[in-house]
């Protein structure tokens, strides 16, 4: 049996928490069921890095949560579940940036199984401009902007 072990960042476990069916057989839900009780954040996690909702909807940490990651181990279930659903997205023209990002693309690491790596982020952010690198102006994960710290950009 496949088993493979990736070490994510938060934002990369909420970017995979957002793409997993929520309709499927018995053993698909099963599944997804698995991998939410799996990557969602532990209360050391959320008391750690002050995890809390943002006013825009999203999720905001501290600047020291951008730097940490935790490590996963999937089964062979899971990352066919994961694999086959980022490729049904894929066909339907509707994978997001935060998919195919530039600190590590998951759709890479789990359609095409390469190597996960991520890019140092900036130190001096601030997280409410940019919930993966945190700078708004000089920031490499667009997608993560809130609407107001693209306003403010403008």
């Amino acid at each position: 049996m496949e088993k493979r072990t990736i070490n994510l960042r938060l934002a990369t476990r909420l970017s995979l928490l957002s793409i997993l069916p929520e309709k499927g057989d018995l053993t698909d839900m099963r599944c997804a069921s698995e991998l939410r009780q799996m990557l969602q954040f532990r209360k050391k996690e959320i008391f750690k890095f002050n995890i809390r909702g943002a006013s825009n909807g999203g999720v905001q940490w501290d600047m020291a949560a951008n730097k940490y990651t935790r490590q996963f181990t999937f089964d062979e279930h899971q990352l066919s579940l994961i694999k086959k659903t980022l490729e049904a997205l894929k066909d339907k023209k509707e994978l997001r940036e935060d998919l195919t990002s530039v600190d590590g693309s998951i759709y890479d690491w789990f359609v095409e199984n390469s190597e996960v790596k991520y890019v140092d982020v900036e130190d001096d952010c601030t997280p409410d401009d940019c919930i993966t690198c945190a700078n708004a102006q000089t920031c490499k994960h667009k997608a993560d902007i809130s609407p107001e710290a693209e306003k403010a950009q403008s």
